[in-house]
């Protein structure tokens, strides 16, 4: 019991001490990483309707906006809590990211396919859900004690990556498989 209240306390998200920073230095250089292969192939992992509503310059500028961030956080976090393995991990996502050409990186082929992964609304969608419903249970949690990072975070975050990722493989898959009857 003792031991699993200290790992928590490990995820406990308090101003100061660098966790904050850390979590968000990595999961922004992770989204950052995925953006740029957005661009270099958008046909299949963009979604088509999404690409209508957004501009190649907004795209930009967010993908901008997360590499600066990151690095920002990342940096905190070594100064905040001495936790240079993260920021390792963060830093070695941004130079691939910044490698493959950042928020330059050029825009790959569009073209037309019935079949695409959707990794923009998967970005977008992380990224609009997780700061909604943190400060919704924040605000009006029902146990104002809770922690963000609680044991039972790890599910929600396989029930968003399962519903957004895998339901996706499968979709390309039975899509595939009906375009060769079709």
């Amino acid at each position: 019991m003792q031991e699993q209240k200290q790992s928590l306390q490990e995820f406990k998200l308090v101003f100061g001490q660098g966790t904050i920073s850390a979590v968000l230095s990595i999961v922004l250089a992770l989204l950052s990483l995925l953006a740029v292969l957005s661009f270099y192939f958008p046909t299949y992992l963009t979604t088509p309707e999404l690409r209508a509503v957004y501009t190649e310059s907004f795209a930009r500028g967010m993908l901008f906006g997360g590499i600066v961030l990151s690095a920002l956080f990342a940096v905190t976090n070594i100064i905040l809590s001495k936790r240079v393995v993260v920021a390792c991990i963060s830093f070695i996502l941004l130079m691939i990211t910044v490698l493959l050409g950042g928020h330059a990186a050029p825009v790959g082929t569009l073209g037309e396919s019935s079949i695409y992964f959707g990794l923009d609304f998967f970005i977008l969608n992380l990224l609009l859900f997780a700061f909604i419903f943190i400060a919704i249970e924040k605000l009006f949690g029902r146990k104002k004690e809770q922690l963000i990072f609680r044991r039972e975070w790890h599910t929600d975050l396989i029930y968003f990556t399962f519903n957004h990722i895998l339901i996706g493989i499968f979709l390309i898959v039975v899509n595939s498989f009906v375009a060769q009857f079709h």
